[in-house]
């Protein structure tokens, strides 16, 4: 398959899962082509990397409206976060949420979601908002909460998550 056979491929399955909205560089879809190739531009994917995209872009439309996947659930992807990472994530906003004084309506996957825009920039949806996070972002993202733990943890006068030394 060529680069432009392959583009417009990638487009139709983006558009077919409703990810997809014209004259929108910041959509879903490009959102994701970025969180898994580190690229802007769709037309400056490799074969392999368009491969990829389309394997992912099919394996949501198989599944669209039969499956939910669970928070806890991370499927292991080059150059995407680890299990590890992922779990380390969920656990830094649980205690978050645990260390903050104010009752909140907000929850998890939702200040999740919302940490996600605000520290890499990235919208991601509700229901799995680690899911266009790659490795090196997922870094830098739990770098970041680790600091709204200690700061919370300062607040609320008390130590739960463990110095790095």
């Amino acid at each position: 398959m060529d680069k432009k056979a392959q583009t417009k491929r990638l487009y139709s399955l983006a558009a077919a899962l409703g990810i997809l909205e014209r004259s929108n560089p910041d959509d879903n879809f490009h959102t994701l082509v970025h969180g898994m190739t580190g690229k802007i531009h769709v037309s400056e994917l490799t074969t392999a990397e368009g491969k990829a995209v389309e394997a992912e872009l099919q394996r949501q439309l198989n599944h669209q409206g039969s499956y939910t996947p669970k928070k806890s659930e991370v499927r292991e992807r080059p150059n995407m976060l680890t299990k590890a990472q992922s779990r380390y994530i969920w656990k830094l906003m649980y205690l978050l949420i645990e260390l903050d004084g104010k009752a909140s309506s907000a929850k998890a996957d939702e200040r999740l979601a919302g940490a996600v825009r605000k520290i890499l920039g990235i919208t991601a949806p509700l229901d799995d908002p680690l899911v266009w996070v790659r490795r090196e972002q997922a870094s830098k993202l739990i770098t970041t909460l680790e600091h709204y733990v200690r700061s919370a943890e300062k607040k609320a006068g008390r130590q739960v998550l463990k110095q790095k030394h």
